[in-house]
């Protein structure tokens, strides 16, 4: 039962970190390698707990040491924080932060251009 628990976490993490957070990687631990800096300290720890029962499941003998409760709830808490995630406002919010960029930039260099004018005497 557990290591059915655990492929089924596995596969539906996989697919929630590429849709959710467009974050691709060959093993499930590589997508949550490059998702923890984005995660919450609690979902990164619940990630991780998945990760070490999905590695203690792949050896019969160690898999009878997975609690399945504990696993449920790490899993579905993870699962449940990626169902939230938004794609389309992530990237909004990087289109966003990419214009707050370029106007800055624009700004900077429209006062220097005003200063320089300025200081030949064309203004």
């Amino acid at each position: 039962m557990t290591t059915d628990l655990a492929s089924t976490y596995r596969t539906t993490l996989s697919t929630l970190f590429a849709e959710r957070m467009r974050i691709k990687g060959a093993t499930l631990e590589q997508q949550v390698y490059k998702a923890a800096p984005r995660l919450p300290r609690h979902v990164r720890k619940s990630a991780k707990a998945v990760l070490t029962a999905l590695t203690l499941a792949e050896n019969p003998k160690l898999a009878r040491q997975l609690d399945e409760k504990a696993l449920r709830k790490a899993g579905d808490e993870v699962i449940k924080h990626l169902e939230t995630i938004d794609p389309w406002d992530l990237f909004v919010g990087k289109m966003l932060k990419w214009l707050g960029i370029l106007s800055a930039i624009v700004i900077v260099c429209f006062v220097v251009w005003v200063w320089y004018a300025r200081k030949e005497g064309w203004v």
